[in-house]
């Protein structure tokens, strides 16, 4: 019984839309970053980060200096989010 409720919850996250990450990383955005960043400089043509990498890392060091306590999984919904929305690099 206990290991069918435990499939049954792992599969939750597999079931669950990509929208639902698209607005946790969108809210995560709107109320941890735009306070420095605007929507412009992920818009501007002499943006300093110019790879999917780079874009992680500049999510990473924003996290860490800002001590927002996001977890890897956050970081990651904010890059994807950043990346489709924005940056439109290609996945590696």
């Amino acid at each position: 019984m206990l290991n069918k409720l435990l499939i049954g919850a792992s599969l939750i996250g597999f079931m669950t839309p990509v929208f639902a990450n698209t607005d946790h990383a969108k809210t995560l955005l709107q109320n941890n970053c735009i306070g420095c960043h605007q929507a412009d400089i992920y818009k501007r043509a002499n943006r300093k980060v110019t790879s999917l990498t780079g874009l992680s890392t500049a999510v990473e060091n924003c996290n860490t200096q800002l001590a927002t306590g996001w977890f890897p999984e956050d970081v990651d919904a904010v890059v994807q989010y950043l990346n489709q929305t924005y940056y439109k690099f290609k996945k590696q």
